[in-house]
C-alpha cells in the first residue's frame, strides 16, 4: 500500500444521555489553537441509558502524550517513522465536548512504549467516556489535533506545532476534496477516430467510449470530454484510449507492442541523494512530431501523473526535454542552495534558494525536499541544469511544438512508482509514433536499463472468472477476452490462463482485476442484468446480541471499553507479567518485535492500558471483549474472552469479586463460585480465585502482583478478572433453552 493514501473516518458517538440542545457551545467542533477542554475530568455521566452516575477522569490510550504534559520521556523516545510501507489514517472522532482529529502513521512502526515508540490501540468507543483513541507519542504542543506518530521537536512536514498541524489539516482536505472528483481528458473524436481506424462517423465513438470505463462528461459536435479512472493514467491522452479501444474493437488483439533501443544516454546517480530523493529513471523517444494539441495532451498527462501515483510531485516527478539541446551523459547529483540556472518561463538565472522561498512552483512543491538540502539536480556534461526536481524544468531544455525528440526524466521517492510513471510515458509516446530509447543508470556498482518495458505474470482460473460474471467461459474464451483488453496470454493450461500484464497497468494486482478485464473484453453489452430477490430480513447475531448484553453490563458496572492489538510483544505478554510462555504462536515475518506474538491473554493489554494513563486520575475501571489465541494438542483455537481491571488506591479482591458477582448476575441470575486453586500469573498467590459456574470453569480474578505493577510503573493496586466468554454464552444459551422448555 506504498503507494495509497488510506484514510478512514471513524465517527465516535457521545454517550448516550439526555440530549443537550443545538446552541450548546460544547457541540461545536473546536477551533484550530483554541485552548483544550480539560471539563471532562471528574464530570458526572450517564452510562447508556442506565441511570448510573460515575465519576469519570480522563484515560488515553498508550503512547499518548498530553500537551500539558511538556516534553515527557515517551515524547522524546519517539522515533522518526520509518521508511517504507506507510498507511495513513484519518481518525475522526467525535467525543463529547471535543472533536480529536489524528493522523496515524505509519502502521507498522506503531510500537508500544517499551522500545522507545507508542503503541498502536483503539481505546474506548465513546459511549461512556472520554477514553481517547491513541497511537504514537503526540508531538510537544499538539494539542487535541496534534498528529499522533509525529516526533517531539521533528520538523514541520512531520507535524510539529501549530504550523504543522495547519499544513497537515490543509493537505488533508486538499486530498479529500480532490478525491471526490475524477480526472478528465479533452478529445477531439475525428483524430480519436483516426487513431481508432473507426470506419464509422466520428460520434458513433459516442455509443463505444463507455464500454471501456470512461464516462462522457460532456459532448459538442466531435469535441467530448471523457472522466476517467485515476488508476488508468494511460488514459490521459487521446493515445491511450485509442490504444484500448482497439483492442476492444477487433482491431487489434494482445499487448500493445512496445520496443526500445539503446539511446548511449547514460544517468550517474549522486549517492548523497540517498535520503533526500534518491530514485531516478529516463528515456529517449525520437521521431515525433509534436503540434500544439500533441504537445498540451502530453503536458496534461504529465501532471495527472504528478497528481496521482506521484502525490502532488512528493513521490513521483516527471521532467520533458528537447533531446537536441542536452549534452549526455547526464548527472543525478546534489546541489547547495546557491546553485543557479535559468528555470523555465525566466530570463535570469535564479539560485536553488530563490526558487524555494519566491518561486510560485517553489513555494507550492518545496515541502517535498528538506528545509536544509540537499538538493537534487539533473545536469548534462556541458554544466547545463535540466531539472530540479520536483520544483522546476530549466528554460535551457524547454519543449516546444515543432520538437521531435524528447528526454524524459521520472525522479522519486520510490523505485517502483519511478518506473510505473515512466512506463505509460513510453506508452503513450510510442503510440504518437515516437521510436523509445533505453537510458542506462548507474547507482555505484549498480547499473539498470529505463524505461522497464517488461510484462509480468498473473494466473486467472476460468471457473473463477465464470463464477464472478454470471458467465460460461472456456480457458480459450478467457484468453480471447483479455487479449481485447490488451492483456497477454503466455499459455493456458487445463483451467488455468497464464496473463501478461504491461508493466503500465500497475491497477492490476489480482486476479480480480483480470475477471474486470475479462467483461471488458467479453463486453458489458453483452451481460444481462438479474434480479436476485432473496427473501429474508437481516437481524444480529445470537453471539452479537450475547456480546453486546456483555458489554452493557460492564458499562452498567462504571467500566470503560478499550480495545487493544492482537499482536504484542513476548515482553508484554510473557517477561513484564511473570508469565512462563507454553506454547506461544510467534507470526514469522512480524514488521517488529512489538508486534510478533498473539495474545492469549487479555490482561497484559488491559495493564499496558493502565501503565499509559498512569498520570490520570483515578479510580480507573476498564474492561476489553476480545479473542485470544491459544495452541493446544497440534491445533490453534480462537476463543473469545472477557477481561477487566480496577486501578485504584483502595482497589482488592474483594471490589473485583463484586464486580464478576454482579457481571454474572445480570447474564445469568446465578452467582459463580470461587476456589482458591487455579490461580495463574500476573495474579499474585493467595489473593486471587478460579471461578466456575453449573460446574463449568469460567475464569480467574484476583489481585494483580505488585512487582508486576512496579515493572509496568503502576503505583495503585490493581484488582482484575478474566472470563471465557464462550462458556458464557453457552450457559446463557442453556439458560434460554431451559426456559423455553
Amino acid at each position: 500500500m506504498e503507494d495509497g493514501l488510506h484514510r478512514l473516518g471513524v465517527r465516535v458517538g457521545p454517550p448516550r444521555g439526555p440530549p443537550r440542545g443545538p446552541e450548546d457551545p460544547h457541540d461545536r467542533p473546536q477551533r484550530e489553537g483554541a485552548p483544550r477542554d480539560e471539563g471532562l475530568a471528574g464530570r458526572q455521566a450517564v452510562q447508556r441509558g442506565r441511570g448510573v452516575p460515575q465519576r469519570e477522569g480522563r484515560l488515553q490510550a498508550p503512547g499518548r502524550v498530553p500537551p500539558d504534559r511538556g516534553d515527557s520521556e515517551v515524547a522524546r523516545r519517539q522515533p522518526a517513522p520509518p521508511d517504507g510501507l506507510h498507511i495513513r489514517v484519518l481518525l475522526q472522532a467525535r467525543l463529547p465536548r471535543r472533536e480529536v482529529l489524528a493522523d496515524l502513521l505509519p502502521l507498522h512502526g506503531a510500537l508500544p512504549p517499551g522500545d522507545g515508540q507508542g503503541g498502536r490501540f483503539l481505546a474506548g468507543d465513546g459511549r461512556n467516556g472520554d477514553l481517547q483513541a491513541g497511537g504514537h507519542a503526540a508531538a510537544r504542543g499538539g494539542g487535541a489535533r496534534a498528529r499522533l506518530g509525529a516526533r517531539a521537536g521533528a520538523p514541520d512536514n512531520g507535524g510539529h506545532g501549530d504550523r504543522g498541524r495547519a499544513r497537515a489539516l490543509r493537505e488533508q482536505a486538499l486530498l479529500a476534496q480532490e478525491g471526490s472528483r475524477l480526472p478528465v481528458v479533452d478529445v477531439d473524436l475525428r483524430r480519436l477516430a483516426s487513431l481508432v481506424r473507426w470506419t464509422g462517423p466520428p460520434e458513433g465513438l459516442l455509443e463505444v467510449i463507455p464500454y471501456a470505463g470512461l464516462d462522457i462528461e460532456s459532448a459538442d459536435g466531435v469535441l467530448a470530454r471523457l472522466e476517467y479512472s485515476p488508476n488508468r493514467p494511460d488514459f490521459a491522452t487521446e493515445w491511450g484510449i485509442a490504444a484500448y479501444l482497439r483492442g476492444l474493437l477487433g482491431v487489434e488483439s494482445g499487448p500493445v507492442p512496445l520496443s526500445a533501443s539503446d539511446s548511449g544516454v547514460t544517468i550517474t546517480v549522486d549517492p548523497g541523494l540517498r535520503g533526500v530523493r534518491p530514485y531516478v529513471a529516463g528515456m529517449v523517444a525520437r521521431g515525433l512530431r509534436l503540434d500544439g494539441e500533441a504537445l498540451r495532451q502530453l503536458i496534461r498527462l504529465q501532471e495527472d501523473l504528478h497528481e496521482g501515483i506521484g502525490r502532488r510531485r512528493r513521490r513521483v516527478a516527471i521532467g520533458l526535454h528537447d533531446l537536441s539541446k542536452v549534452e549526455p551523459p547526464i548527472r543525478y547529483e546534489a546541489v547547495g542552495p546557491g546553485h543557479a540556472f535559468v528555470p523555465l518561463g525566466e530570463r535570469r538565472p535564479w539560485t536553488v534558494d530563490e526558487i524555494l522561498s519566491s518561486h510560485e512552483l517553489g513555494r507550492k512543491y518545496g515541502q517535498a525536499l528538506p528545509a536544509a538540502g540537499p538538493y537534487p539536480a539533473l545536469l548534462d556534461s556541458a554544466g547545463h541544469t535540466l531539472s530540479f526536481p520536483p520544483i522546476i524544468n530549466g528554460e535551457h531544455t524547454r519543449v516546444t511544438e515543432g520538437t521531435d525528440s524528447l528526454f524524459v526524466d521520472v525522479t522519486g521517492t520510490s523505485l517502483t512508482r519511478v518506473l510505473d510513471a515512466l512506463s505509460v510515458l513510453a506508452l503513450t509516446l510510442s503510440e504518437m509514433g515516437a521510436r523509445l530509447g533505453y537510458v542506462g543508470v548507474r547507482y555505484g556498482p549498480l547499473s539498470i536499463r529505463t524505461p522497464d518495458l517488461s510484462s509480468r505474470e498473473l494466473r486467472l482460473s476460468a471457473r473463477r472468472a465464470s463464477s464472478l460474471l454470471g458467465l460460461d467461459l472456456s480457458p480459450s474464451d478467457v484468453a480471447r477476452c483479455l487479449g481485447r483488453a490488451r492483456i497477454g496470454v503466455r499459455e493456458v493450461t487445463g483451467d488455468v490462463v497464464v496473463a501478461l500484464v504491461p508493466r503500465y497497468r500497475f491497477d492490476i494486482m489480482h486476479e480480480v482485476d483480470l475477471v474486470e478485464e475479462v467483461a471488458y473484453g467479453y463486453g458489458y453489452s453483452g451481460l444481462s442484468p438479474e434480479a436476485r430477490l432473496d427473501p429474508g430480513a437481516g437481524g444480529i447475531s445470537e453471539q452479537s446480541a450475547l456480546e453486546e448484553a456483555m458489554r452493557d453490563a460492564a458499562i452498567g458496572l462504571g467500566m470503560q471499553e478499550v480495545v487493544t492489538t492482537h499482536l504484542t510483544s513476548r515482553r508484554l505478554l510473557y517477561d513484564l507479567m511473570g508469565r512462563t510462555p507454553e506454547r506461544p504462536i510467534r507470526s514469522l515475518s512480524s514488521k517488529s518485535g512489538e508486534h510478533e506474538y498473539l495474545r492469549d491473554s487479555l490482561l497484559p493489554g488491559l495493564l499496558w492500558v493502565l501503565s499509559s494513563n498512569a498520570h490520570e486520575a483515578y479510580p480507573q475501571r476498564i474492561f476489553e471483549l476480545g479473542s485470544v489465541i491459544s495452541a493446544a494438542g497440534g491445533a490453534v483455537r480462537e476463543r473469545r474472552s472477557l477481561a477487566f481491571a480496577i486501578a485504584h488506591a483502595r482497589a482488592g479482591f474483594t471490589e473485583a469479586k463484586s464486580a464478576l458477582n454482579a457481571l454474572v448476575a445480570s447474564l445469568l441470575g446465578a452467582e459463580p463460585s470461587y476456589s482458591p486453586s487455579g490461580c495463574r500469573r500476573p495474579l499474585i498467590e493467595g489473593r486471587c480465585a478460579s471461578v466456575s459456574l453449573g460446574g463449568r470453569e469460567l475464569g480467574i480474578v484476583g489481585e494483580v502482583d505488585p512487582s508486576v505493577l512496579y515493572s509496568l510503573g503502576i503505583q495503585v493496586p490493581v484488582s482484575a478478572a478474566e472470563l471465557d466468554a464462550d462458556a458464557l454464552m453457552d450457559l446463557c444459551r442453556d439458560r434460554r433453552g431451559a426456559r423455553q422448555g
